[in-house]
């Protein structure tokens, strides 16, 4: 581990290398959970908007929870990403993300298993921790309890 010497003269709006990416600064933009989806849960246009406003050129941000499945939800208007028409919402954000020069990565795909009131016996919740192993699985993904981290693209 650096000690703080090493960072004297390092500050926020320097650029640094986080694995394959090139940050124009180090501002990152965290997981803030907006649960603005209306139909279907599908990310929709305020999403959109949300996500394009706060991108910058070389910049970073994660998504906020993003729900795998149907019986994966634990709040109402959290995006999912288990449909075709979420996925493409998705894709809409990530392009105006993309567009604006910034790197946006999906926090999501998690399942709120236990918390879930669909989630009210042992074989669901079974279910929901052996469907995250193998989204993990399929995708290499970083697993992380149940929540799994990628680049969108």
């Amino acid at each position: 581990m650096k000690n703080h010497e090493e960072y004297a003269g390092v500050n926020l709006f320097t650029p640094v290398k986080l694995g394959a990416f090139e940050l124009s600064h180090r501002v990152v933009l965290p997981p803030l959970t907006r649960m603005r989806t209306v139909t279907g849960f599908v990310p929709n246009e305020l999403m959109v908007e949300y996500y394009a406003q706060r991108a910058t050129p070389g910049g970073f941000m994660v998504t906020e929870g993003t729900v795998i499945s149907e019986t994966g939800h634990g709040y109402y208007g959290a995006p999912g990403i288990y449909t075709d028409e979420q996925v493409e919402g998705w894709k809409k954000v990530t392009a105006a993300v993309h567009a604006k020069g910034g790197i946006i990565f999906t926090l999501g795909e998690n399942h709120t298993g236990a918390c879930n009131p669909m989630a009210s016996n042992q074989l669901v919740r079974q279910r929901s921790r052996m469907m995250i192993w193998s989204l993990h699985k399929r995708a290499g993904c970083l697993l992380s309890r149940t929540v799994l981290w990628r680049p969108m693209k």
